[in-house]
């Protein structure tokens, strides 16, 4: 795969000029650690959050695969304030990032565990019902899986922003003999796509190719929208092409993974566990 960078041209997204020295109330405090590092918004940004309160808990308990995007945007809106970038303009990793610190922030010490199934424990019970000569149960398997585990920031398995990711960068497709480059995806972009799978604006979208239209930014240098980009990969990039437009986003997205490295309040051991918005997980 051959890329070129091309310095003239910038397509990273626009930001808001605001004032330089934002009033910050003392319960909100800035937030480090984002999988971007901050490195795609204005150099002065920075970003401020809060601890959770009741009726944004019980919000957070109500969402499910249709409404979570909308429900988490209204939450963090309220409960965010952002210096030299918009909301729409944040990656969707770093708001997904935020949600959960302010998870971590809301619950602080002893008695807020999440229920979770360890796989350590499983395998303990087998190898005791073993030694004791008792034939382990689907039922006795369950019952000696279910433990709890103490959530923090920590236990985030984070894919940041690689050092050598520029936006700017040409990716060159031979089979089409196009170039163009890809973002990352936004709260904008997000939203976009949801627009268009509830209205059709693209009948019987493809979800993999409209997800990946979402992040393509420029065809031969020229600015597109998701539409532009999703007839692109569908009537003019060959299948050796979309591999390749396929490897770059895997090589370079920015996101948090679907699974948690947690200690096992039961048994001890460092295990993994789902990353889940379940109600239980925002009010344990």
């Amino acid at each position: 795969m051959k890329v070129e960078k091309k310095k003239e041209q910038k397509v990273v997204k626009p930001v808001l000029d605001l004032p330089e020295t934002p009033q910050i109330p003392n319960d909100f405090h800035e937030i480090t650690g984002l999988p971007s590092k901050g490195k795609l918004y204005n150099k002065e940004t920075k970003i401020y959050a809060r601890a959770l309160k009741i009726l944004e808990i019980k919000q957070l308990t109500n969402m499910d695969e249709d409404n979570y995007g909308f429900i988490i945007d209204n939450v963090l809106q309220k409960t965010t304030i952002l210096h030299n970038v918009d909301y729409q303009d944040l990656l969707v990793a770093d708001k997904l990032f935020i949600i959960f610190w302010q998870r971590a922030n809301t619950y602080q010490g002893d008695g807020f565990s999440v229920d979770f199934a360890c796989s350590k424990c499983i395998d303990n019970k087998v190898i005791e019902d073993q030694q004791n000569g008792i034939e382990s149960t689907e039922e006795s398997l369950r019952e000696a899986s279910v433990s709890k585990y103490d959530f923090s920031v920590e236990n985030l398995q984070l894919t940041d922003i690689k050092e050598d990711y520029d936006p700017n960068t040409e990716i060159e497709l031979k089979g089409c003999g196009k170039t163009v480059t890809m973002y990352q995806h936004t709260v904008a972009t997000e939203k976009m796509i949801g627009k268009i799978k509830i209205s059709e604006e693209i009948p019987n979208a493809d979800l993999d190719i409209l997800n990946l239209a979402s992040i393509i930014s420029s065809i031969n240098g020229k600015p597109v929208d998701i539409k532009t980009a999703y007839a692109f990969i569908v009537d003019d990039i060959t299948p050796p092409d979309f591999i390749v437009l396929e490897k770059y986003k895997t090589e370079y997205d920015i996101n948090i993974n679907p699974t948690l490295e947690v200690t096992c309040n039961k048994c001890g051991g460092e295990v993994e566990a789902p990353l889940t918005f379940r109600p239980d997980f925002f009010l344990p």
